[in-house]
């Protein structure tokens, strides 16, 4: 693990009551660049972007209180490239990440992973 850490905080709020942000674990995370997460409630799990290596990071979050790292993903992202956002869909066994091109007014891209082996279904 490497010293980049995420903070995880939960919404919660009681019936009739306003909604308050809890501080919930702070997240050893596997590389420097941890920016976007999304959230997959039917399975409880995340997946966290590290930009600056071109890798998405799942986590286990079946107790909130002790997220636990699952795999690491490198999506061998071209030279230049970026990761500017990571997606899990409601339900599946794979993940959308969208890329930015190394080349200045190139388009992007868009790749589809598979949250099983981490291979590449689609790019797009």
């Amino acid at each position: 693990m490497n010293s980049a850490s995420l903070i995880l905080l939960s919404l919660a709020s009681a019936q009739g009551a306003p909604a308050k942000l809890e501080h919930v674990a702070v997240i050893a995370t596997a590389a420097p660049g941890s920016e976007i997460i999304s959230v997959q409630a039917a399975t409880k799990r995340a997946a966290l972007t590290h930009s600056q290596t071109g890798q998405i990071e799942l986590f286990d979050l079946t107790d909130p209180a002790k997220p636990r790292s699952m795999k690491v993903f490198d999506l061998l992202l071209e030279k230049g490239e970026e990761i500017t956002s990571v997606a899990l869909p409601p339900s599946g066994d794979w993940f959308i990440a969208v890329v930015k091109s190394g080349r200045k007014l190139a388009p992007g891209r868009a790749l589809v992973h598979s949250l099983a082996d981490g291979s590449r279904l689609a790019s797009l």
